[in-house]
């Protein structure tokens, strides 16, 4: 069996995705988010736990 089956990859989703600030988004909602608290400077990080 493959190592690299399942989980996360980055722009694998089917929605709309792009760079905002040097970060990468996956979709609009994500972006969204982020925008959120970049505005109103909460600190956000990816998570890149594998599971």
């Amino acid at each position: 069996m493959s190592e690299h089956t399942g989980g996360y990859r980055e722009g694998s989703g089917r929605g709309k995705q792009g760079w905002y600030k040097g970060i990468h988004c996956d979709s609009s909602w994500e972006l969204a988010y982020l925008v959120y608290h970049l505005d109103h400077n909460l600190y956000i990080e990816r998570c890149k736990e594998k599971r």
